[in-house]
C-alpha cells in the first residue's frame, strides 16, 4: 500500500480510505490500537 495522511486527516481515516483505495475492500471489525497524531504549527 502507498499514500499518506491529508491535511487534517486522523491517522484512522486515512487507513480506512488507503485500504479502499488499493485493494477495494471495506475493513471490518477494526481495533484501533492508537496512534499520536502529528501536529504542525504554522507561527
Amino acid at each position: 500500500m502507498d499514500g499518506g495522511v491529508d491535511f487534517g486527516e486522523y491517522s484512522r481515516d486515512t487507513s480506512q480510505r488507503e485500504f479502499k483505495e488499493e485493494i477495494e475492500g471495506e475493513l471490518t471489525n477494526i481495533k484501533y490500537l492508537g496512534c499520536i497524531e502529528p501536529t504542525f504549527r504554522t507561527s
